[in-house]
């Protein structure tokens, strides 16, 4: 009786020690994990009301990131401090300004409807309808879904989606790392860690027609930084979803520069089928929304001569295969203020998997993501193209322009590595098939299918890194071919001025002579009418000093010619040699 009292109280106590160690975040948590509705206890229920009962309202879901974000480091081994940036932005009730001039509509969320017997459809919505899309009807089995978030979405959208998809807020965070906040060095991440959320790098380049000059350009690589940061900072600000989100700019050469963005991807398992969540850094027109409303810096003198090339990708028989008219958004049929400047990644998630097997779609989630991969490597490609080009022209640089030729290859090596690491990264993933847990095919036929996919990406990627080393390189030694060649011409100079000073050398050792003598005679001779001596004992006495010069001017030959004269050579053989 007494141990049980004991027991009793000791339970209490320790109860009592648990709840004032915890804050309030934990209490928070608790209450909401009360709120969670317990599978145990509906086990006869359908797949469909379960997935149904696990959605939790958009507050809630915020709620959950901001405590996780509040588990400090001192109380959690698995603490939260790498998400306070997103609790923040999820947290905002900063309402921005709308845009006083009037902006097209613009699909923030493009969802396609997968369907191994139906055919695929395509919803879109805009960014003021995030009250239509959280509406409709939880879907049916044997669907599979693709969600496109195109361009800088608004807390609204996220907290929507998050909520509704019970979506992992690490797919958000890592999209929206570009956010000013702590560094915490946990980003990029493992790749056992990285399998389930995939980001892909995109290169779109732009042409100008007035080549900048050479400082300009070395400005525009010591500004890019600054002017991205920028952007990033006042994404949103006028009050428009859907901006075009820049990672990185890049300057190569006086007539290009180049645009990286981000896609990210995760991708979840549901009961007959799965659900992937695709976010695009492009959205609105870039060059509308960065280049031509002074955003961008003015010194480079962009203008609406500015134009993207379009990623070509290449398929067989693609000039003699039918397609069908996609269904585009207002902003995207309107291109006749500027057609050229639209990238192709911006009309992506409208006309996406066109080549793509649905019914295989239906069930490998990986095989659906391979446009994706596709893209990105066909971008890539176009990229090193170009670098390719620029190495070859600035290895054939003049002796004038070397001192520019090594700041060029210095700075796209730069580009290379980064390139070198990122390609490394994405083949891992390809290799290992993207997150085990994911969706695959079963029938043997769609598994080929799924398997030629799969390894031709993997021959795509390897062949990208593999060029991205060689080009690397190839940077390497052409900055060693032009300081060689800089080294060269220095070593030229100098033997052309080691010429010149041995003729001045060989113009004294005439010379000196013949200004001793003068200056001891002074020319005072008789025939002159002045002094006692005759003018003939002048080259009496220079006669021999100027052999005594001599001598002693080519001493070292000397000694080499008696030598050989000692051995039965001629003494005047080789002697100025």
């Amino acid at each position: 009786m007494y141990i049980v009292g004991a027991m009793s109280s000791f339970s209490e106590s320790s109860q009592m020690m648990v709840m004032a160690t915890h804050g309030p975040a934990d209490q928070q948590i608790r209450t909401l994990d009360r709120q969670r509705p317990s599978v145990a206890n509906h086990k006869e229920s359908s797949t469909t009301n379960k997935d149904a009962r696990v959605i939790v309202s958009p507050e809630q879901y915020i709620n959950r990131v901001e405590l996780h974000a509040q588990r400090d480091q001192a109380k959690y081994l698995h603490s939260g401090v790498n998400y306070l940036a997103l609790a923040r932005f999820l947290q905002s009730a900063k309402d921005y300004a709308p845009c006083e001039k009037p902006v097209m509509e613009h699909a923030c969320l493009v969802v396609h409807i997968i369907s191994a017997t139906e055919k695929r459809g395509i919803d879109l919505f805009t960014s003021d309808q995030v009250q239509k899309h959280d509406a409709i009807p939880a879907q049916d089995q044997n669907v599979s879904k693709l969600f496109f978030i195109r361009g800088h979405a608004s807390r609204q959208w996220l907290a929507s989606l998050g909520a509704r998809y019970r979506l992992d807020p690490e797919f958000f965070r890592r999209h929206r790392e570009f956010v000013p906040s702590l560094d915490h060095y946990d980003l990029p991440t493992l790749p056992s860690a990285s399998l389930h959320i995939i980001t892909l790098r995109i290169m779109t380049i732009y042409k100008r027609k007035l080549a900048l000059s050479a400082f300009a350009v070395r400005k525009s690589r010591e500004d890019a930084e600054q002017i991205v940061r920028k952007h990033q900072q006042n994404l949103g600000i006028r009050g428009i979803d859907g901006e075009s989100i820049i990672r990185r700019l890049s300057f190569p050469d006086e007539t290009h520069f180049t645009v990286e963005q981000a896609i990210t991807c995760c991708g979840k398992k549901r009961s007959g089928g799965w659900q992937a969540f695709i976010w695009l850094d492009s959205g609105r027109n870039l060059v509308d929304q960065f280049f031509l409303n002074g955003r961008f810096n003015p010194s480079l003198g962009l203008d609406a001569d500015v134009h993207c090339v379009p990623v070509i990708q290449h398929q067989r028989k693609i000039a003699l295969t039918e397609q069908d008219s996609p269904r585009l958004d207002q902003e995207s049929l309107h291109t006749t203020r500027l057609p050229k400047s639209f990238q192709s990644s911006s009309v992506l998630p409208f006309q996406y998997g066109s080549f793509l097997d649905p019914q295989v779609m239906a069930a490998d989630l990986m095989y659906s993501l391979t446009d994706l991969f596709s893209f990105a490597a066909h971008s890539e490609c176009q990229f090193l193209n170009m670098l390719e080009i620029h190495i070859a022209k600035t290895t054939k640089c003049t002796k004038d322009e070397m001192e520019l030729a090594l700041d060029d290859l210095k700075y796209i090596k730069s580009l290379l590595e980064d390139r070198i690491e990122y390609l490394s990264e994405i083949l891992i993933c390809v290799r290992k098939r993207g997150d085990p847990r994911w969706p695959r095919a079963t029938q043997q036929a769609h598994v080929a299918v799924v398997d030629d996919a799969l390894k031709a990406l993997e021959g795509d990627f390897d062949h990208l890194l593999q060029r991205s080393k060689n080009l690397s390189t190839r940077c390497t030694e052409g900055a060693s071919m032009i300081t060689n060649g800089a080294m060269l011409e220095e070593s030229k100079k100098a033997m052309h001025q080691a010429k010149r000073l041995n003729r001045l050398s060989l113009l004294a050792f005439f010379f000196l002579p013949l200004s001793f003598a003068t200056s001891v005679f002074g020319m005072n001779f008789k025939q002159f009418g002045q002094g006692d001596l005759s003018v003939w004992i002048f080259p009496l006495v220079l006669i021999p000093i100027f052999t005594v010069s001599i001598l002693l001017t080519f001493w070292d030959k000397v000694v080499r010619c008696v030598q050989r004269h000692q051995k039965g050579a001629g003494l005047t053989t080789g002697f100025f040699n």
